[in-house]
């Protein structure tokens, strides 16, 4: 019993083709209005800023230095000021909380600079 290779439709040592046929658009989410959404983003952030005009758009926060050798060169946003910057600035913690300045209760100051 000779068994034909013809049958398959495959000649040599050939990798099947990898078709992917179960991509289906439930998966993919197209985003061709990104363009409108940015304008949007924008003007939501324009309208923001003036409608809480005195007070800054975003929260305050201090400024610290990234504490790896790696990155110290480098600078980052730090959670909130401490309560002794917020009592030397003249200001109550709920005070500072209302005029959008973040607190951290946790946070020490070493230094005399701040």
């Amino acid at each position: 019993a000779v068994v034909s290779t013809q049958s398959t439709g495959m000649k040599h040592n050939v990798a099947l083709p990898n078709n992917h046929f179960n991509k289906s658009n439930k998966k993919y989410k197209m985003s061709f209005n990104a363009a409108a959404q940015k304008l949007r983003r924008a003007t939501l952030r324009k309208k923001k800023a003036m409608n809480v005009f005195p007070r800054p758009a975003r929260q305050l926060q201090p400024i610290a230095n990234c504490q790896s050798q790696r990155y110290n060169h480098k600078i980052k946003l730090a959670k909130g000021f401490s309560l002794l910057e917020i009592e030397k600035a003249g200001l109550k913690e709920s005070e500072a909380r209302a005029l959008r300045i973040r607190v951290d209760r946790r946070r020490i100051t070493k230094s005399e600079e701040s």
